[in-house]
C-alpha cells in the first residue's frame, strides 16, 4: 500500500500529510513501514517540541518522531498495534539531521477488527447471587476474629485459630509449585470452608483440625475455578503445610468492630457488610462469566499473531526471570545457553497464549466501546486487598512500586466487559 505525500504549505506546524509512507503486510498482521519525512517537516517537528520542552535532547526528538511515523502508518492502513514495534532487521536507526530527510524502516504488528460472531450463540452458566444472613454473620465473625485477642496455642487446632506456616502446593506431575510461600498467617477454616493462602482460596483446610504447632500436614485440594490463568483453573493440588506456630483467637465483640469502622451501631455495620458482599459476589460472577465466555470466543475468532512480535515479547517478558533463576543456581555460560534453548519453546508458547488473550480482550473492548477509569481500577484493588487482608492504599502502592499494576488493569477491563456482555449472551 503506497501513500504519497501531500502538497507543501506555509504553516509553521508539522504536517502529517507530508510524511511519505509505504506499508506492506509481509506476514499476517506483520507490517513493514518505510517512511520519509522531508527536511522542512523535521525542522517544524523539532521547533514544536522545543516550544514545549526547550532543552529536549535530539535523541528524544528522533524517538518521538519514529512513534509519530508508526502511528501515522497504522492510521492510514486502519490497523491497531498491540504488541511490538521495532526497526526492520538489518537496517540502521534513522538519524536526525537539520538539513536532511528523516528516513527509516519499521516492523510493527497491525490488527484489523475481526468479524465478530453473534454473542447470543455463546452459552454461559450464571450462578444465582444471594447474600444470605448466614454469609453476613460469617463475614461479621471474620471481622471479629481480625480484631480479636491472640494467645499462644500448644493444644490441637480448631476453626478460628491462626497459624504461621510455610505452604507448598503443586499440581500433580508439575515440577514448578503453584503456590510457594513462607511465614504466612493462615486462619483455620470450618469444615467445608476455604483456607486463604494469600488470596487463593483452597478447599480441604479442615485437614488442619486437631494438629499442633511444629507439625507437617499434607492434604489434597484444588485451585479456584476463577483464576486469571484459564489453564490453572480447577487444577488438583497436593498441599504441604509446615506449621511453625499457632495462636488461639478470642473474637472481639460486634460492638467493638462497629466502633472500629465508625458505624453508629451493629445493625448499620451489618447492612454495610451485606452491601459489600453483594458487590463482591457481583464481581466474582462477572469474573466467572468472562472465563466461560472468552475460551468460546477464542475458538470463534482465531487471532494470528506475528512471530517477530512474540519472539521479542518472549525475550523481554519470559527470558529475564529464567536467566535470574539460572544465575542463582550458579550455572556457567554454556549450561545457561543450553537451559535457555530447552526452555525457549515453552516460554514462547506461553507468551503466545498470554498475548493472544490480551489482544482479543482489547479488540473486544474496542468493539463494545468499553473503557475503564481510575475509579474502576481502584475498585478492583479494593476487592483484591480485602481478599489479601491488606489496606487498599498499601496494595496500590506495592503494585506501583513493583511495576505489577498491569494485570490488575487487565482484570478491571475484563470485569467491565463481562458486565457489558450480560445483555448479549445466553444463559445455558
Amino acid at each position: 500500500m503506497n501513500d504519497a505525500a501531500g502538497s507543501a504549505d506555509d504553516s509553521p506546524n508539522f504536517d502529517h500529510g507530508e510524511i511519505i509512507l509505504t506499508s506492506s503486510e509481509i506476514h499476517p498482521n506483520h507490517w513493514r513501514m518505510e517512511a520519509e519525512v522531508p527536511a522542512e517537516q523535521v525542522k517544524r517537528f523539532g521547533r514544536q517540541l522545543r516550544g514545549v520542552k526547550p532543552d529536549i535532547h535530539p535523541q528524544e526528538v528522533a524517538t518521538l518522531l519514529v512513534s509519530v511515523l508508526v502511528d501515522e502508518g497504522l492510521d492510514r492502513i486502519g490497523r491497531t498495534s498491540y504488541i511490538h514495534r521495532t526497526l526492520t532487521p538489518e537496517t540502521e536507526s534513522p538519524i536526525l539531521h537539520p538539513e536532511k530527510p528523516f528516513c527509516g524502516s519499521f516492523d510493527v504488528d497491525g490488527f484489523a477488527q475481526p468479524q465478530w460472531p453473534d454473542f447470543s450463540a455463546i452459552k454461559i452458566r450464571e450462578d444465582s447471587i444471594e447474600v444470605t444472613d448466614a454469609l453476613v454473620e460469617q463475614e461479621m465473625l471474620d471481622q471479629r476474629l481480625d480484631a480479636g485477642t491472640r494467645t499462644p496455642l500448644e493444644g490441637p487446632l480448631k476453626a478460628g485459630d491462626e497459624i504461621v506456616a510455610d505452604v507448598l502446593a503443586r499440581i500433580p506431575g508439575h515440577e514448578k509449585p503453584a503456590i510457594e510461600v513462607s511465614g504466612i498467617t493462615l486462619r483455620i477454616p470450618d469444615r467445608d470452608g476455604f483456607l486463604n493462602t494469600g488470596g487463593v482460596l483452597l478447599p480441604g483446610g479442615e485437614s488442619l483440625h486437631g494438629h499442633h504447632a511444629e507439625e507437617n500436614v499434607r492434604f489434597t485440594s484444588s485451585l479456584p475455578t476463577n483464576l486469571f490463568d484459564p489453564e490453572l483453573q480447577g487444577q488438583p493440588l497436593e498441599v504441604d503445610i509446615r506449621i511453625t506456630s499457632a495462636t488461639r483467637v478470642s473474637p472481639a465483640t460486634e460492638e467493638f468492630v462497629a466502633a472500629q469502622y465508625g458505624s453508629p451501631n451493629v445493625e448499620i455495620l451489618k447492612t454495610q457488610i451485606r452491601f459489600a458482599l453483594k458487590q463482591r459476589l457481583a464481581d466474582e460472577q462477572n469474573k466467572t462469566i468472562f472465563e466461560q465466555f472468552l475460551p468460546q470466543l477464542q475458538k470463534m475468532v482465531p487471532i494470528e499473531l506475528p512471530d517477530f512480535a512474540i519472539e521479542e515479547m518472549t525475550k523481554k517478558k519470559r527470558l529475564p526471570p529464567l536467566l535470574e533463576k539460572l544465575r542463582a543456581k550458579g550455572l556457567d555460560e554454556e549450561a545457561t545457553k543450553k537451559a535457555v534453548q530447552k526452555a525457549w519453546p515453552s516460554m514462547k508458547a506461553d507468551a503466545h497464549r498470554v498475548f493472544g488473550r490480551q489482544i482479543l480482550v482489547k479488540m473486544l473492548a474496542q468493539h463494545l466501546k468499553v473503557r475503564t477509569s481510575e475509579e474502576d481500577l481502584l475498585k478492583t484493588i479494593r476487592f483484591e486487598a480485602a481478599r489479601l487482608g491488606k489496606r487498599p492504599e498499601d496494595l496500590r502502592k506495592e503494585l506501583v512500586d513493583n511495576g505489577t499494576i498491569g494485570p490488575y488493569s487487565e482484570k478491571t477491563l475484563e470485569l467491565k466487559i463481562a458486565s457489558t456482555l450480560q445483555s448479549h449472551i445466553t444463559e445455558g
